[in-house]
């Protein structure tokens, strides 16, 4: 039995993004090519991997095992072209990172274009997720750089090294009666409602953990709504 990585590349994404037609987008192939290397993939395993809904694709259980598998294949065939390409000088390859879209939006685009300029064979794999979850994506090897809002407490199984500091600012409406004051405290804010991240976020932390520290009511102005992938 002979797996390629194409037919390991092909499943993947198509675990990513969950649908034939955009996996068969990003990687340049037809729809039926993606079925096609999806049915030699599980001929030669000789079990199914997915099971196929109107709507959606569900991993089976043989398919939950390979699936991790063949990511970690992946990663280590990249890693050694990338180690081959360091012998000749010349850097090249995939750089994986995760980030939030706060943090690609108004720090990625500066550093991305400096990184190109000095190695324009490396192309950028990017992945917007929070903070938390930048974290896991960095211990799973999916990724080889997390950029995230940086917790109180950084965890000691990673290395962390601070790159920019963010100031947290409170803003309202012109129309807003806090707008009329000319110098606030911080108990001024306590009694009025606030649009607040979600209570997961490490910024949503930071912000109660001020309030609770100085005993004032923090209230957010809805409930806020978790959205997972």
């Amino acid at each position: 039995m002979q797996i390629d990585t194409d037919e390991l590349q092909t499943f993947v994404t198509l675990i990513e993004t969950g649908s034939f037609s955009r996996t068969g987008e990003q990687l340049g192939l037809t729809q039926p090519a993606v079925s096609k290397r999806i049915a030699q993939l599980e001929d030669k395993l000789g079990v199914p991997l997915i099971e196929r809904f109107a709507r959606h694709l569900r991993l089976t259980d043989a398919g939950h095992r390979f699936h991790e598998r063949a990511q970690r294949i992946l990663r280590e065939v990249e890693n050694a072209v990338t180690e081959a390409s360091r012998a000749s000088d010349r850097v090249s390859g995939t750089l994986r990172l995760a980030c939030s879209h706060h943090i690609g939006l108004h720090h990625l685009p500066a550093a991305i274009r400096l990184f190109n300029r000095r190695y324009p064979d490396v192309d950028f794999e990017c992945r917007f997720v929070g903070s938390e979850e930048t974290e896991q994506f960095v211990l799973s090897g999916e990724v080889e750089l997390g950029l995230a809002t940086l917790p109180t407490q950084p965890p000691e199984h990673c290395t962390c090294e601070a790159l920019w500091q963010d100031t947290m600012i409170f803003v309202v409406g012109r129309e807003h009666p806090l707008a009329r004051h000319p110098q606030l405290k911080l108990s001024d804010l306590s009694g009025y409602p606030a649009l607040l991240p979600e209570p997961y976020t490490e910024t949503f932390r930071q912000v109660e953990q001020l309030f609770r520290a100085h005993q004032l009511s923090l209230q957010p102005a809805i409930p806020a709504i978790i959205w997972k992938p």
